[in-house]
């Protein structure tokens, strides 16, 4: 039952690893997909049979990687927080009425 099991796994792994050859799904899919592989990877790396398809785990894997490569860059925002911004937050904080905790753990 394990061996017919694994064989099982063994083809759903080539087959996902020919899909991602053939169309590279979006970031958040890819993601998930990694994750979920190598969470797979390792509840399951320890079977006897598992020797015979860590090849096709592995081509799997790098479709996957291959797949993120090709996806465009990502824009990045870089913010600046200028020194004065603490006095600028106590200032906020006190006009609507919060209580903020300094780094000193001490509330203004």
């Amino acid at each position: 039952d394990k061996l017919q099991e694994t064989s099982e796994a063994a083809e759903s792994v080539a087959f996902l690893a020919a899909e991602l050859a053939r169309k590279c799904p979006g970031r958040r899919t890819l993601l998930a997909l990694r994750r979920n592989l190598m969470i797979w990877w390792d509840r399951n790396k320890f079977l006897t049979q598992w020797t015979e398809m860590e090849a096709t785990f592995q081509q799997a894997l790098l479709s996957v990687y291959k797949c993120q490569q090709k996806l465009p860059a990502v824009p990045v925002i870089q913010l600046h927080i200028p020194k004065t911004a603490g006095s600028s937050m106590k200032q906020w904080a006190t006009l609507t009425g919060y209580r903020v905790l300094d780094q000193n753990r001490q509330t203004w």
